[in-house]
């Protein structure tokens, strides 16, 4: 065995360290996965302008050079109770709109959704905005 072997093998700080436990996250049941589900496709759905916006999104992005793009606002504010998503009267777990919106899974799927209805339209996400914490899902005419 060479002497650098023999000083790799009595060095402690070469021997290989172990990683502290990571505490285990609690326990959910299916309600919680059936709710959080209902949650985020009714927030999913308030991300989505209606046909008739659509349309006229679509028009105006391609006969108005100066047009800046349509705007959804969620006026959260600062307020816990403008935050939350109700699923139902009875339910024991609180979901909130600023929590799925900073989410990347939530952005992509309404991204997505754009990307395929509206090709000509990019999808940006602003916010919360300090001050207000009002949070905004930007449609702008792509020019690309």
């Amino acid at each position: 065995m060479s002497n650098k072997a023999k000083n790799n093998s009595n060095n402690k700080s070469s021997k290989k360290k172990i990683s502290p436990k990571r505490k285990s996250s609690p326990k959910r049941d299916k309600k919680f996965y059936d709710e959080l589900k209902l949650a985020s496709d009714k927030f999913f759905n308030e991300c989505i302008v209606s046909d008739k916006v659509a349309d006229e999104i679509r028009t105006r992005s391609q006969y108005e050079l100066s047009y800046t793009g349509h705007n959804i606002w969620f006026n959260i504010g600062n307020s816990k109770e403008k935050d939350k998503i109700v699923v139902n009267e009875e339910s024991n777990y609180e979901f909130l709109r600023s929590k799925f919106f900073k989410n990347y899974n939530f952005q992509k799927k309404v991204y997505d959704y754009y990307l395929k209805n509206l090709p000509e339209i990019e999808t940006k996400f602003i916010g919360p905005i300090r001050g207000s914490g009002d949070i905004l899902v930007k449609l702008v005419p792509y020019h690309g």
